[in-house]
């Protein structure tokens, strides 16, 4: 068997293994026979078996003026690798653990299109949003297609959990509307034109929500930074809108 290269296998550098091989295969010996036997250098020596010794492959004695050295059993290089091993795993784990921290601190976009990208999204508000929560929302001008909508998860928990919103809309949806215990409404006024390309945007929990009702397409980000941005951002507009009485 070539148990040379099964050393190097193992993590012996190839000066390490031919020192280990000769003491083990020949027994003790002083440096200037190991020199002799694996043809390696006394200079290099001096630095090979301190590393042998640091392992724990090697023992060293006394024998009058002669240091002698000795391979310790194979076991102990088992040992070394069961040790190996263990830190690799550690390590690795370690990795795993950091990665997945940049990916909680690095926006997750989901993308919908089609008849559910609106039901996604408000079901998604219903399940997030704990009992008693609230959620803040940009109310396109135009009603969706409330077809397969009024069924949907959102409506039926909305009211079981009393979720609250406050909601920003245009002028003419707000005179439609009626008044609601769990919903504060107010304003844009229509000179602004917030409204006109008939898109919302939701704020719940660590995640925005952006829904265009003409492409039948929702976009989801979450990401707890971007969500607390764009919920200031709404608060801070919405309290410098008027309230107006219906």
């Amino acid at each position: 068997m070539d148990y040379f290269s099964l050393l190097l296998d193992c993590g012996l550098t190839k000066k390490e293994a031919s020192t280990y091989l000769a003491l083990w295969q020949r027994g003790d010996m002083t440096l200037s026979k190991i020199s002799h036997h694996t043809h390696i250098n006394r200079p290099a020596l001096y630095h090979v078996l301190p590393a042998l010794l640091e392992k724990g492959l090697v023992t060293e004695r006394t024998q009058g003026k002669r240091t002698l050295y000795r391979a310790e059993t194979p076991e102990r290089i088992e040992s070394l690798l069961i040790e190996r091993q263990r830190k690799v795993s550690v390590g690795l784990q370690k990795l795993v653990a950091e990665r997945a921290e940049q990916k909680n601190n690095r926006p997750i976009v989901q993308f919908f299109e089609g008849p559910h990208a609106t039901t996604f999204v408000f079901d998604d508000i219903a399940l997030a949003v704990p009992r008693g929560g609230l959620y803040y929302r940009y109310s396109s001008k135009v009603s969706p297609n409330s077809e397969g909508f009024e069924n949907s998860t959102y409506y039926r928990l909305r009211e079981s959990k009393q979720i609250e919103r406050m909601v920003i809309t245009s002028e003419e949806k707000l005179a439609r509307k009626e008044q609601k215990l769990n919903r504060h409404i107010k304003a844009i006024p229509n000179s602004l034109d917030l409204f006109e390309d008939n898109i919302s945007l939701l704020i719940y929990g660590n995640k925005t929500a952006y829904i265009d009702y003409e492409s039948m397409t929702s976009i989801v980000i979450e990401s707890p930074k971007i969500a607390r941005f764009q919920e200031k951002l709404f608060k801070a507009l919405y309290r410098f809108l008027p309230t107006k009485e219906k």
